[in-house]
């Protein structure tokens, strides 16, 4: 009866353990989370990478860049996991925060604004208008022209 007794009160205590230490387990935070440098801008594609700098206690589940024309974008917005931004418009204004999820949510960096590249029109040369031949004989003539543009290139 003793050992009866004595087994039944550890198996109560082991239990009464089991039960005490799960609910002094730190619940899940939100993660921390910072947005670093754009780089490489074209007129379609940018490059960006966060840094999760406090899991909140879980592990991650999601993580990545989300990015709008509006502030504050969400993962509801444009995302992606790699940190390689396509399908952008060209000079146009984005707004991008890194995120990251865990079991208690999901959390933004501070917002970076930047700008993709304006579609640049190439010229095919320089512009010139031709004045009217004059003085014309058998081996000479007079004539000359103005650079109205010069292509964007100085003229040699």
């Amino acid at each position: 009866m003793k050992r009866l007794f004595k087994n039944s009160v550890i198996v109560i205590f082991l239990f009464g353990i089991a039960i005490y230490f799960p609910s002094c387990m730190k619940e899940a935070t939100l993660p921390v989370v910072t947005t670093n440098a754009v780089s490489n801008i074209t007129q379609t594609t940018a490059l960006v990478e966060g840094t999760v700098t406090d899991d909140g206690g879980a592990r991650i589940t999601d993580i990545g860049v989300c990015w709008s024309t509006s502030p504050n974008p969400t993962i509801s917005s444009n995302k992606a996991h790699n940190g390689n931004i396509t399908g952008l418009t060209a000079n146009t204004t984005y707004y991008l925060r890194a995120f990251a999820t865990n079991s208690a949510g999901t959390s933004y960096g501070n917002e970076v604004i930047f700008k993709t590249k304006d579609i640049i029109i190439a010229q095919a040369g320089p512009i010139l208008t031709t004045t009217t031949v004059t003085s014309i004989t058998f081996t000479s003539a007079v004539s000359g022209g103005v650079i109205t543009n010069d292509g964007g290139e100085a003229i040699i």
